[in-house]
């Protein structure tokens, strides 16, 4: 299933360097949609019985952690967001990535271009240009 999520992945990750490159604004990024390249919740969140290990490894974590500490505190147990809740991060996630790439973000701070600059000429909000230049920042 790895290599499948990474073929449907590229395939979308180059569609979104495609409308870049061709003079494509913000909103044309948006207008592409994941499940159009196969991608699933399935394949990025996991299935929903990895999403239910998870959280019983999770839940148990957190009480070991809890008898360590002798903490009276309760963890909550963890609420996994099913795709169509998630789906938007996920594809805000690799519009900000492919908007790093294409504007050379990695790049540092003195050989990049300004990010109102990059935001202007996308259309796109400032706030998600400067998303886009934090992942390189991390």
């Amino acid at each position: 299933m790895d290599t499948l999520k990474l073929a449907f992945e590229y395939r979308y990750d180059k569609a979104l360097e495609q409308v870049l490159n061709n003079g494509g604004k913000y909103a044309d990024l948006l207008a592409i949609d994941p499940e159009s390249f196969g991608i699933t919740g399935d394949m990025v969140l996991g299935t929903e019985e990895e999403l239910r290990a998870g959280e019983i490894a999770e839940d148990a974590e957190n009480r070991k952690e809890e008898k360590k500490r002798g903490d009276k505190t309760k963890y909550p147990k963890t609420e996994y967001a099913r795709w169509g809740e998630y789906k938007e991060v996920y594809q805000k996630d690799k519009i900000r990535r492919a908007i790093a790439e294409w504007a050379s973000l990695c790049e540092g701070h003195y050989a990049r271009p300004e990010l109102q600059a990059i935001a202007e000429n996308l259309e796109a909000p400032y706030r998600e240009v400067w998303h886009a230049a934090e992942i390189w920042n991390l």
